[in-house]
């Protein structure tokens, strides 16, 4: 076997897929009859219910229509802050928990940033091929919920920067990289790891609270960590193996991950939010790989000054921001 370098754990998903639908409320009438554009950022709760939080730019709202656009906003108890309107849309009310949480529960599959235009959520997932039929099949014993979740695109993975294409985004997206050249400050895996084992992991939904639910790549040229296969360390159900992907082992996991979920729940309190994120292990560093609009750039300092007061031990840097 050929050892490769896993640049972006992106890498080990061979397949991708676009889901589309409607939730049957107020909002998708808002959002088709005035051509606005949400963002909808997954997240599930500690009863493992995937929902969805909705960001709207104020600058959107046109003003002749405003009146009537925000007595809609505020039916959902809204939250406004940064030019920004953010709405926490329980999937549950729609009947649609059920099958977003069924696909979520799929082991390889990732759910990235969604959107909604012209009253069509569309949601960009990516996966392993070999649970392709679980998605597929999942998808059609949904038929029924709402007007019914359907595929717009199921093949190869085009790269995660596809996603962007799929959702409608027209904003300029950042790359943003984060140094942390302690991590074993912060305990757990990062202690666990010795500095010759380099792993990758990405978080299966953008937004979670406290436990992290991720899909890791480790070098199989090491012993993996004691922790990673631990199965009481988490209070979770156990590590799940994936497969292979060149040198590397392939595991859904479950981490408590106290600083990057800190700065998620700084980012959504400041009602900004992220594409994506991962993150990458080698030489005793953790790297932390965010893809964002403008709108997260102009709050980094604000999100790092209270992450550094909260994690006073722990050695962050800025590494680069590149436009992408």
């Amino acid at each position: 076997m050929i050892d490769m370098v896993l640049q972006d754990v992106d890498g080990i998903f061979d397949s991708q897929a676009v889901l589309a639908g409607r939730f049957q409320n107020d909002l998708t009438v808002i959002n088709e009859k005035y051509d606005l554009f949400y963002l909808m950022l997954p997240t599930i709760n500690e009863k493992k219910i995937v929902s969805f939080y909705i960001f709207l730019q104020d600058e959107q709202i046109p003003d002749r229509h405003r009146e009537e656009i925000e007595s809609v906003l505020y039916k959902f108890n809204p939250v406004i802050k940064n030019g920004v309107w953010k709405i926490y849309l329980d999937t549950q009310s729609f009947k649609l928990s059920e099958p977003f949480t069924t696909f979520f529960d799929i082991d390889s599959i990732v759910f990235d940033m969604a959107s909604m235009k012209g009253g069509e959520m569309l949601l960009p997932v990516r996966f392993i091929s070999k649970d392709k039929d679980k998605l597929v099949n999942s998808i059609i014993d949904s038929a029924g919920y709402g007007e019914n979740i359907y595929l717009r695109y199921i093949g190869p993975n085009r790269g995660f920067d596809y996603s962007f294409t799929a959702i409608k985004l027209l904003d300029q997206v950042y790359k943003l990289t984060l140094e942390i050249d302690n991590p074993q400050v912060m305990h757990g895996i990062y202690a666990e790891a010795k500095k010759n084992i380099a792993w990758r992991r990405e978080s299966k939904i953008p937004h979670k609270d406290n436990t992290e639910d991720y899909i890791y790549a480790l070098d199989d040229t090491h012993t993996i960590p004691d922790i990673l296969i631990d199965t009481a360390y988490t209070g979770e159900k156990g590590t799940v193996y994936i497969g292979k992907y060149s040198n590397y082992d392939i595991y859904r996991a479950f981490f408590g991950d106290s600083l990057t979920n800190h700065m998620s729940s700084v980012m959504i309190a400041e009602n900004v939010y992220y594409l994506r994120r991962w993150s990458k292990f080698e030489d005793g560093k953790l790297m932390l790989y965010f893809y964002t609009t403008v709108e997260f750039l102009r709050l980094i300092p604000v999100i790092l000054n209270d992450t550094r007061k909260n994690f006073p031990k722990v050695n962050m840097k800025i590494e680069e921001i590149l436009a992408i």
